[in-house]
């Protein structure tokens, strides 16, 4: 099995659960304490590390199964 079947059958179990109410605020809300450990680093490598985990978080917040973008294709 490779990662991208893996990755798919993650996906396929993530849309059959149930969402948990102020699941994307949870989201978002890890994004930020990601976002200020990441300022708070030296090194490159982690800061970029940092910045791409906030930017991951973020878009799952916003295109999560409860998000706001996700909300406005159900319309």
């Amino acid at each position: 099995m490779s990662w991208t079947d893996s990755l798919r059958d993650v996906r396929e179990l993530d849309a059959q659960r149930e969402g948990i109410p102020g699941e994307h605020l949870a989201t978002f809300g890890t994004s930020l304490a990601v976002l200020q450990w990441a300022l708070q680093r030296r090194s490159p490598t982690w800061r970029l590390a940092g910045f791409a985990l906030t930017g991951l978080l973020v878009l799952r917040a916003l295109t999560g199964r409860d998000g706001p973008i996700a909300r406005l294709r159900r319309r």
